[in-house]
């Protein structure tokens, strides 16, 4: 059952919310909220509505008297709690309690209240904080020998949160992060899987110089390298279209970045096969593939024939279009009073529309250098085009309407569509920048290509 005591306290508390919560709610006001809260015994909701009232006004001395007052009423109730905690032996509930005494004593500084703390509970406070510390501590190297990694991770966690330097703590939380991701890195070693285990060195190392992450980092990538020769390609014209397709992909392949993904430099490449009278046209079969591999020190070889090769310039075609063109009239109604109508008179425009595409058909083909064998082979094509499709209308635009069934199609979408072909380019893209577009998406697909064989 409610008493009236209760009820009004209740209110006073609903009133305080829906006052802190609005915009218009003034300095003063919150003041005297405080001061009613404050007589109420309700300290902890007075200390909230002064520090409201300070924060619109930090001259109002009344709310700041009001703050140390309550603020010193709160302060004692926070160090009864903790003085019983201690006196009960509860170091844990000490520790928190006095922690949160300390955040209390910060938030009310804000608004130039400083309240004061004896050096007794300070020099309690570090008993417990020790006494707790140190089992915690304890519990965390233990975990840590168990390997339960995630579980030493949240005890050094919360010593460094209660006390941040305690002890060895920072490098054992290292050590609960780092050794599982560690482990692991040299697992995928022990099986080979070099390329993974590279990138987990490297995060590891991106926190840490820890162990031997450096020197297995280096390994990973000695050992997981791919050194890949790309000599030009062949073309079906013989035009250099096939060169210049190596060209793009070798600056793709260049452009992933990847650290593993080595080439040859093709200079080199055909130095050393000119010198053995190997020619890189129709030579590299499964016969002379390994011969070739030793000669140039490379892992595969990236082969490929340009298949089709097509530039197909469009023509402009114009088709005249019936419209309707808008404009208004003043007409007097059956009232007297003049109004503006809006009628349509028929007009033509011309819509024009013209292609410009490249289209490129390639087979690649990566062949082992070390045993001949085709490890990916693929037929890739890309079409590239540019459009132009425009309006040419000599009239006003923004009154230009398409016709449908003899009318004027109001219809917002058509009509938009319509006036923006009006605003647009008529100019194609030359086909020597459609060509460089298609070449250089084709080399970038051949990239994406070896990099996704790379990360199977």
């Amino acid at each position: 059952m409610y008493t009236y005591t209760s009820i009004h306290r209740n209110l006073i508390i609903i009133g305080l919310v829906m006052l802190l919560g609005s915009a218009c709610t003034t300095s003063k006001s919150l003041m005297k909220d405080g001061l009613k809260l404050q007589q109420s015994g309700m300290d902890v909701d007075a200390v909230k509505a002064f520090q409201a009232s300070l924060a619109k006004n930090m001259t109002n001395t009344v709310s700041r008297e009001g703050l140390a007052n309550a603020g010193r009423q709160v302060m004692n109730y926070k160090l009864d709690e903790f003085s019983r905690n201690a006196m009960m032996n509860r170091s844990k509930d000490a520790v928190y309690a006095f922690m949160d005494i300390k955040q209390f004593k910060l938030e009310v500084k804000k608004y130039g209240v400083d309240l004061n703390i004896a050096d007794q509970y300070f020099r309690d406070y570090a008993v417990h904080e020790e006494s707790y510390l140190s089992i915690r501590y304890e519990e965390g190297i233990a975990q840590l020998g168990e390997d339960d990694f995630p579980g030493a991770k949240a005890v050094f966690d919360e010593i460094l949160y209660i006390h941040p330097g305690y002890k060895d703590v920072q490098s054992l939380q290292g050590t609960s992060v780092l050794e599982p991701k560690y482990r692991r890195a040299l697992e995928e070693m022990q099986n080979g899987d070099y390329r993974r285990a590279y990138f987990v060195f490297e995060e590891i190392l991106k926190k840490s110089a820890y162990k031997e992450s450096s020197a297995n980092k280096k390994e990973c990538l000695k050992k997981g390298s791919f050194v890949l020769a790309i000599p030009p390609f062949e073309d079906y014209r013989h035009n250099g279209a096939g060169a210049k397709l190596q060209a793009y992909s070798l600056d793709a392949m260049v452009g992933l970045q990847n650290p593993f993904l080595r080439i040859v430099d093709r200079q080199n490449l055909n130095e050393i096969l000119a010198e053995q009278n190997f020619s890189l046209s129709g030579m590299i079969d499964e016969n002379t593939a390994v011969e070739v591999g030793n000669l140039i020190g490379a892992q595969a070889i990236l082969m490929g024939r340009l298949i089709d090769h097509r530039e197909e310039s469009g023509s402009l075609t114009r088709v005249q279009m019936r419209g309707y063109e808008s404009y208004s009239i003043k007409e007097r109604g059956e009232d007297g009073n003049e109004k503006e109508s809006i009628r349509y008179k028929p007009v033509m425009y011309n819509q024009y529309y013209d292609q410009n595409k490249v289209y490129l058909n390639f087979h690649l083909k990566l062949v082992s250098l070390e045993t001949g064998e085709i490890l990916l082979t693929r037929i890739m094509e890309k079409e590239v085009f540019d459009i132009v499709d425009f309006v040419s209308y000599q009239g006003n635009v923004s009154n230009l309407f398409p016709e449908i069934d003899g009318r004027a199609n109001l219809s917002k979408g058509t009509v938009n569509l319509l006036r923006s072909k009006c605003k647009a380019r008529s100019e194609l893209m030359s086909m020597i920048d459609i060509s460089r577009q298609a070449f250089g998406e084709l080399g970038q697909d051949m990239a994406h290509e070896i990099q996704d064989f790379l990360n199977r």
